[in-house]
């Protein structure tokens, strides 16, 4: 997504370098996971009292958890005697740092290997863009002042199968193009009302009438390796001809908004891609797992409608549920994901977060208690940037 990336559609280091317990048993390469024993099952749920914090951008941030961090797995109490590390999102100055140092902190610790949170991204948007202000929602009353155009940009409108998990290839969804993203939006705001118990889900290009106002100098530096002059100069371009387009490394064609239902869900799956989700209205949370972990994710077959995704309920897997033998069959379905207990991490993105998702990373997507809106902006890997090992099969 950010969730499905369009339908095209080992860092080495332990759980405590990054910030989160490490279990004590010793993780096997992913290469020749094998299911642990029962005994050795129940050991490593219960004694992993953490999920662990995805870092931020800015440096002085770096270790802490976001705002919104559950903190620990469900059923599982953290130890109230460690406390959060580092300042949670509304306590940072995301202007403290020039972007050329976030760019060079990106290229030295993060780019390919590392998710991590920044507010740099949309640091404008959220008060200069409709879409900031209000997501979909704000898009369709900004036409209605100055007759942008909005309500008519062609969506794909997806409703869930299951009511609940929503990826546009397998099988799991309806799908009907070229639908008016009014009419999508009124879809998702009568489930957010109540007025109907249908999730949807449904995806918009960043048309010139969605993008107006939102300033990608920030993005285009950090992520772009673009010099902070010449992307102020390609900003003030785009702005020119009217068009805003976005700037290296980004395109059209790789930038779209994702609009949600309450309790929408992207099953766990990884992108071929670079991605940035940024948060606009409501909020999501987020699961990710490093591309090694691909076997103990029980990773589809290359025969598979969607091989780049994985049958594993993590949430489910990991305790979420009211019934106890839910939890117990899915353990039972998927035993290998027990070598990946300590090495999850979590984010709860609230509006003006973006998360930098690398390639190859898995990750489930949840939207939490109101509609959504997120925009995605992906860029592909350089020549140089191999496919990882772990799914070249």
């Amino acid at each position: 997504d950010d969730d499905d990336d369009d339908d095209d559609d080992d860092d080495g280091t332990s759980g405590d370098d990054r910030g989160g317990t490490r279990n004590d048993y010793t993780r096997r390469g992913d290469d020749d996971a094998e299911a642990p024993s029962t005994s050795q099952r129940r050991g490593r749920t219960a004694g992993a009292s953490r999920l662990l914090p995805v870092r931020w951008l800015e440096s002085r941030c770096v270790g802490s958890v976001d705002a919104a961090d559950r903190g620990s797995f469900p059923g599982v109490d953290a130890d109230p005697s460690t406390p959060a590390e580092g300042a949670a999102a509304d306590k940072i100055d995301a202007g403290a740092e020039a972007n050329e140092e976030l760019a060079a902190r990106f290229a030295g610790e993060y780019r390919s290997t590392q998710p991590f949170l920044t507010r740099r991204v949309a640091e404008t948007w959220m008060t200069r863009s409709a879409l900031g202000r209000r997501g979909a929602r704000g898009a369709l009353e900004a036409e209605q002042a100055a007759d942008a155009g909005a309500s008519e940009v062609k969506t794909s409108l997806l409703f869930s199968r299951d009511n609940s998990n929503f990826l546009s290839r397998g099988g799991m969804c309806d799908r009907t193009d070229d639908v008016p993203f009014r009419e999508a939006w009124s879809h998702v705001a009568a489930h957010a009302a109540g007025r109907t118990d249908r999730r949807c889900y449904f995806r918009a290009p960043l048309a010139v009438e969605l993008r107006r106002g939102i300033d990608f100098t920030a993005a285009s530096a950090i992520f772009g390796a673009v010099a902070e002059a010449n992307a102020k100069a390609n900003a003030k371009a785009a702005k020119t001809d009217q068009s805003n387009a976005p700037p290296p490394p980004f395109s059209e064609r790789t930038s779209s908004v994702w609009v949600s239902s309450p309790g929408c869900v992207t099953p766990l799956h990884f992108d071929l891609c670079h991605g940035l989700l940024t948060q606009l209205s409501g909020t999501k949370r987020v699961l990710l797992v490093a591309p090694e972990h691909s076997r103990s994710l029980h990773r589809n077959p290359p025969s598979h409608s969607n091989p780049n995704s994985s049958p594993v309920d993590l949430p489910l897997w990991l305790g979420d549920a009211s019934r106890d033998e839910d939890v117990v069959e899915e353990r039972r379905r998927h035993p290998r994901v027990a070598n990946v207990v300590g090495e999850v991490y979590e984010c709860v993105l609230t509006p003006g977060d973006t998360l930098y998702i690398p390639p190859f990373w898995w990750h489930h997507v949840a939207t939490l208690g109101e509609a959504s809106t997120s925009l995605l902006l992906a860029f592909d890997p350089t020549a140089e940037e191999s496919v990882h090992p772990c799914v070249e099969d």
